[in-house]
């Protein structure tokens, strides 16, 4: 905590109030270090546009493989490529 912040929460008249303030500055602190942490390991972490791009298109160029031998994770994956909307579907006749 720096010092100033420290002064001020000092100068207060109840120290269990300042007591839990420090302890919720302290808190802030750790949380802020963990997320910068965090973002750094994201960015580190994170594939270029030339690499997204080549797995995609192998993707799609075999998607009728996957639709066939794929989970249903990968067929519902398909789906959603072929078709950006829901498909429309009548449960009566069938069309």
């Amino acid at each position: 905590m720096d010092t100033q912040s420290s002064q001020r929460l000092r100068t207060g008249h109840n120290p269990t109030i300042t007591e839990r303030l420090e302890t919720r500055i302290e808190n802030l602190q750790r949380d802020k270090r963990l997320a910068e942490e965090k973002a750094a390991n994201y960015t580190q972490n994170r594939r270029g546009f030339a690499e997204v791009f080549e797995l995609a298109m192998t993707f799609l160029a075999n998607s009728w493989k996957i639709w066939e031998n794929g989970s249903f994770e990968a067929k519902r994956n398909v789906l959603k490529l072929v078709f950006p909307e829901r498909l429309a579907y009548c449960r009566k006749t069938g069309s």
